[in-house]
């Protein structure tokens, strides 16, 4: 079944909103302070100027979101994504209405590898 690439995104808002009370915190608990520092630094943006000329459903940069999320949880390997394919938090920090498979983030890992494009730690935003 092929899905039309609007059901695959989805727009955050807003910020949620951060209590700091005494309780045993998930791996996801930091997620949300991840997520503002990745807006802060603009981090979408270097990484759409990175994969400027590879295209996907899901979008380059919202997939290396992706990764980022799985690494920030403790996720090892991408066969770790079924297990937070349902999870709000994760959707909610790539920007993304469902996850997609560990075979596809795969291919477009490869795409980026092909293309020279994986040393992003030299990326620069359009205007620097």
């Amino acid at each position: 079944m092929r899905l039309s690439v609007a059901s695959l995104r989805r727009v955050v808002k807003g910020d949620l909103a951060i209590q700091f009370v005494p309780q045993a915190l998930t791996s996801y608990g930091g997620l949300e302070l991840v997520r503002r520092y990745v807006h802060r630094i603009d981090l979408v943006a270097r990484l759409r100027h990175a994969c400027g000329g590879l295209r996907s459903d899901y979008g380059s940069a919202r997939l290396g979101l992706l990764l980022l999320a799985l690494l920030v949880v403790g996720g090892r390997r991408l066969e770790h994504l079924r297990y937070l394919a349902e999870d709000p938090l994760i959707r909610r920090f790539c920007g993304l209405a469902r996850i997609p498979s560990a075979r596809t983030v795969a291919r477009r890992v490869e795409d980026w590898r092909g293309a020279g494009r994986l040393p992003l730690y030299s990326v620069r935003t359009p205007g620097e």
